[in-house]
């Protein structure tokens, strides 16, 4: 990086914008880990466990369901912040 911008180094970086930066002899690895997990405790959603597939396989959806409806500025707060 320092071929490129002009920057003096006063520690090793290690947290830039909520990402996690770690700098070894292989490379630059960069994580987003912390962030996730901010943002998965802001939503109340800390303690939710990890899944391959968010949703049940197998389940056919439809239109007139019985579930209850979607807090929709919610999941758009969501979206916005993944994007």
């Amino acid at each position: 990086m320092q071929k490129e911008f002009e920057m003096y180094v006063i520690r090793e970086l290690s947290f830039f914008l909520g990402l996690k930066i770690s700098q070894s002899q292989n490379g630059v690895f960069i994580s987003q880990y912390k962030y996730l997990r901010e943002t998965m405790k802001n939503f109340g959603l800390e303690y939710y466990k990890k899944v391959s597939t968010p949703m049940v396989t197998g389940c056919k959806l439809c239109k007139e369901d019985e579930t209850s409806l979607v807090n929709q500025t919610k999941y758009r707060s969501m979206i916005g912040i993944l994007l």
